[in-house]
Parts: C-alpha cells; sequence; structure tokens
C-alpha cells in the first residue's frame, strides 16, 4: 500500500539529490587539488626510486674505482722497488709478499 506523501515532498527530494550531484566550485576545487596532490606524490615517488637506484649505482662505482687506484697503488709501488734494486730480486719479492 503507498504511503501519502506532503505536497511537495518528491520535489524537494528531487533537488537535494541534484545538489549531490553537483559540485560546489569550493568542491570542485578541492578535487581538483587533491588529484594534483596524488599526481605530485606519484612522481615524487618515482622520482625517489630513482634517486635510490642512482645512490646505489654510485656506491658500485666507488668501490669499483677504490679497488682499482688500490691496484695502481700497489703496482707503483712495486715498480719503484724494481728501479731502486734492478739487480737484487729480494726486495721486490718482500714487497709483493
Amino acid at each position: 500500500m503507498a504511503r501519502p506523501t506532503k505536497k511537495g515532498s518528491t520535489a524537494k527530494k528531487a533537488r537535494l539529490r541534484s545538489r549531490a550531484v553537483k559540485k560546489s566550485p569550493i568542491q570542485q576545487t578541492i578535487a581538483e587539488l587533491r588529484q594534483e596532490l596524488a599526481e605530485s606524490l606519484q612522481r615524487e615517488s618515482a622520482g625517489a626510486a630513482e634517486n635510490v637506484r642512482l645512490f646505489k649505482e654510485l656506491g658500485e662505482r666507488n668501490a669499483e674505482l677504490r679497488e682499482a687506484l688500490e691496484h695502481q697503488t700497489a703496482t707503483a709501488e712495486v715498480l719503484g722497488i724494481i728501479s731502486r734494486s734492478p739487480t737484487d730480486v729480494q726486495p721486490v719479492l718482500d714487497a709483493i709478499v
């Protein structure tokens, strides 16, 4: 059985529904700002991940350079000993050990 309604209540409900669907300019601005913030945070997150990757790669390169420098330093020391004692092999062998 249908319930009797007050005059104008259907029109009032329709107006309320239309207001709920339409956003005020402030609500629209807030929604746009939230979207921009979400996009900005996503870009920032991607940038941070790239920075972490690059930092790790830089650390690896630095380790490789340190190892190469140690190798070159040791070679230079052995060559220096050879040049100071070209006829005596023992100092060279001692430096290598």
